[in-house]
């Protein structure tokens, strides 16, 4: 740890005015990002201790819970909220400090404030109080519906009828965006709060909207007008209903905004009932009879005269001439079998709603659809359940569609969409900054790290040399020794010793060679035999002098120069 610390402080005294700049606001723009994420993270679900509440009670909780240490806040619907966890033991200490408000909570909470000096009339009141509350919470829960306000009226019983008055009941309701009460569902309200209620008829009962729109009314639920209404609504509805499902099954097939459906559906709303009686054979003959009946005669065959006078009274018959003698009778033979039957009594009572005529039109885009052969038999399909009856018709139409709405969305929606990838880039850049600042911190304490396994050393002669760090004194001390120039002065009046050298030069006039004879100084002392006298000063910028230096150490002190090589070597393995 400490090694780390020595090399963090190294590379500080270091860095540049830049590097530092950048990694101090870099370090605090993390520690903000970190310290704001912890803070949202860690940072308690609220809710309300009693709902409902007026704004005195409101203002008496949130001083008493303050007081008790709490962590309280005030929404700007008046609510008085702490930390979800803490809601049941906000509730004991009011209850212990005797500051539970008398106001808000649910139906049984005004039961609860039921005193025993309460007056009958006060007690009747918050019984119809808790009860309206009850049926509100209940309403609220259904679709459609934002708030609702319910009022009750219990009426008078009495033993005399001319002297009863029955219950009623009036609901208010705040429609939410997500569509309209329909009055099915105000038929579902007035059916709650009429079973809620002991005596109460759907008679009693009115459901009706913020704007004024009557949802459900008691009094004229049989009437003509109510009933026109609920026909005009379900059929509506189904034409929807239905409008919507073709569509969905012909934008998958045809693509979406190829075609236009509209549906329109005649509901027959008249409740229908059917008697059958029906006697039906349910097998063979289970028995067989056979009777025969033969009559045999003689004489002849009276018969009527003819005209008039044979049919009045008291005429004889005469004989019919040509028929002969005992020839009269005749002979009979039936036979009768008795089969198993059931005999099947029905009650058949049609629901309103019977569908009774029905059109399905459907415009295609001829710009897209090539052929309209495939959608005409599906549209023949859907009507094929009532097919030869002329109420049921359908029809397939393709024209040319406007497409500028349809651009003119289509850009909105791509701008939409380059707008939201815009603000998603901005919310990133806080994130994408903090890697960089990241990046380049790592970097700059690896750079620091790295240069720190290494030293650079200052000769006496200017120059510098790198070595490894924590290299041993003494061969410090030896290479600061060999780069120290080797200097000597001679006496004042004392001159040089010259020698005479012949060397060969070229002659300029005859262009041949000859051995002339020129003088140099002799060699000092301290200067090496082997050596030769190097102008340093004319080939310094081309010679890496403290290789120089260290080759000439190693004449001097080869166990030092060992000892440094390998010192690197190690350090390169490493």
């Amino acid at each position: 740890m400490g090694a780390i610390i020595d090399r963090l402080r190294q590379w500080w005294d270091t860095s540049d005015r830049t590097q530092k700049l950048v990694t101090v606001f870099g370090a605090a723009f993390l520690v903000l990002m970190l310290g704001g994420t912890v803070f949202f993270a860690s940072r308690p679900k609220m809710q309300p201790v009693i709902p409902g509440m007026n704004s005195q009670d409101s203002a008496a909780v949130y001083e008493e819970l303050t007081k008790g240490g709490f962590s309280v806040e005030i929404t700007p619907q008046s609510e008085v909220v702490v930390p979800s966890g803490d809601v049941a033991r906000a509730k004991m200490y009011l209850a212990t400090k005797n500051k539970m408000p008398k106001s808000g909570g649910g139906g049984l909470a005004l039961i609860d404030s039921i005193g025993i000096g309460d007056s009958q009339r006060k007690e009747n009141e918050k019984i119809i109080a808790a009860k309206e509350r009850e049926l509100a919470d209940s309403i609220n829960t259904m679709t459609g519906v934002e708030s609702a306000q319910v009022h009750l009226t219990l009426g008078k019983d009495s033993p005399f009828g001319d002297q009863t008055t029955p219950p009623t009941a009036a609901i208010r309701i705040t429609e939410s965006n997500e569509g309209g009460v329909t009055m099915e569902a105000g038929k579902a309200i007035a059916r709650l709060v009429q079973n809620s209620t002991t005596g109460m008829t759907a008679k009693g009962v009115t459901v009706v909207s913020n704007s004024g729109r009557m949802i459900f009314d008691g009094e004229e639920q049989n009437s003509t007008t109510t009933m026109a209404n609920r026909k005009m609504e379900a059929e509506a509805a189904e034409s929807k209903r239905r409008t919507t499902e073709l569509q969905r099954e012909l934008d998958m097939v045809f693509g979406k905004g190829n075609t236009i459906v509209q549906i329109d559906v005649q509901l027959n709303m008249d409740a229908t009932k059917i008697n059958k009686n029906e006697t039906l054979r349910t097998g063979e003959a289970i028995s067989e009879e056979t009777a025969e009946e033969k009559m045999k005669g003689t004489g002849t065959i009276a018969t009527p005269g003819s005209g008039s006078i044979s049919n009045m009274p008291g005429q004889p018959a005469t004989t019919e001439p040509n028929q002969p003698a005992g020839s009269n009778g005749y002979e009979s033979t039936s036979k009768s079998k008795q089969y198993p039957t059931s005999t099947t009594l029905t009650n058949i009572e049609k629901a309103a709603g019977e569908i009774v005529a029905m059109n399905v039109t459907v415009m295609a885009n001829k710009s897209v659809i090539d052929t309209l052969k495939p959608l005409e038999e599906r549209v023949a399909s859907y009507v094929a359940p009532w097919q030869g009856d002329p109420k049921f018709t359908q029809k397939v139409t393709g024209v040319e569609f406007n497409t500028s709405a349809k651009d003119a969305q289509a850009k909105a929606a791509a701008s939409a969409a380059s707008a939201a990838q815009m603000q998603q880039i901005i919310s990133l850049l806080p994130v994408a900054a903090l890697i960089l600042v990241a990046v380049f911190l790592m970097k700059s304490l690896s750079s620091t790290i790295k240069k720190s396994q290494h030293q650079t050393l200052v000769l006496s002669n200017g120059e510098r040399l790198t070595v490894p760090a924590n290299s041993d004194p003494k061969l410090l001390a030896l290479i600061e020794e060999a780069s120290r120039p080797i200097t000597m002065s001679l006496p004042g009046n004392i001159e040089p010793e010259y020698e005479n050298e012949e060397i060969e030069e070229i002659d300029p006039e005859t262009g041949e060679t000859v051995m002339v004879t020129r003088q140099k100084p002799k060699k000092k002392k301290f200067e090496e035999e082997e050596e030769d006298d190097l102008d340093v000063e004319s080939i310094k910028k081309r010679v890496d002098v403290p290789l120089e230096q260290i080759r000439k150490m190693s004449r001097r002190n080869p166990e030092a120069v060992a000892m440094l090589l390998k010192s690197w070597m190690m350090e390169e393995a490493r």
